[in-house]
């Protein structure tokens, strides 16, 4: 029979799960998988003990998230509801631009298929993710940011460039690493990672979203999250 955990053990257990995402918030969903191999508590245990998910996770010394409410198809007058029946091949919508897959995230019901949809969906998830917005700009880069480094805790200024797909950073001819023709961004974040070799770090903002199917730089079958 498994020893019962203590409250410090559990809250040990959310606050190691985080650190070694990199991250300075964990959710349910985040916890699950990451535990999931050594046998962790289930989660709905963790929010018994504590009162609630948010309340264990401040406990752990993390940034608890904002409360939501999923989206229904009685709230939006049926139209989460047909959206889940959209067929797979893109659709115009009402401003004549295509629709992606839907989504199971709090501030988008679809996925990105612009890079400003990429700008949107990371700046939901800009807290959480460690980072500081100083400027967005026009030209390049697109953001100044400080960013709370996953290894060392620490605080650094970096200049990150959005793209759809990583790869993009290369067909848009922006400087790399070495060249002569210009500062490098630090980082890339775009919602596709499909840049194999790729000599830039890159946050792939597909790989963050509960249960959508992740795809391989390259171009692989795609793989389910953890």
């Amino acid at each position: 029979m498994a020893t019962k955990r203590t409250d410090n053990e559990i809250l040990a257990l959310i606050a190691d799960a985080a650190r070694n995402l990199g991250l300075r918030s964990l959710s349910i969903n985040q916890f699950r998988r990451a535990t999931s191999a050594s046998g962790g508590p289930d989660p709905g245990i963790v929010k018994k003990r504590f009162g609630s998910w948010n309340r264990a996770v401040a406990r752990a010394g993390l940034i608890p998230r904002p409360p939501h409410k999923r989206l229904r198809g009685d709230h939006l007058g049926g139209v989460y509801r047909k959206c889940r029946a959209r067929p797979r091949a893109k659709k115009p919508a009402p401003g004549g631009l295509p629709l992606g897959r839907l989504l199971s995230h709090e501030a988008m019901m679809f996925e990105p298929t612009s890079e400003s949809g990429v700008i949107l969906l990371f700046g939901a998830l800009a807290a959480h993710l460690g980072f500081r917005v100083v400027k967005l700009d026009r030209g390049f880069p697109d953001m100044i940011a400080w960013r709370r480094m996953p290894q060392t805790e620490r605080w650094e200024q970096v200049r990150v460039e959005f793209e759809l797909r990583s790869a993009n950073y290369k067909a848009h001819r922006h400087p790399l690493p070495g060249d002569k023709s210009g500062r490098p961004a630090d980082l890339i974040i775009c919602w596709r990672h499909n840049w194999p070799g790729c000599p830039i770090e890159v946050i792939e903002l597909a790989a963050l979203v509960p249960g959508l199917p992740r795809q391989r730089a390259g171009g692989d079958a795609p793989q389910q999250i953890g």
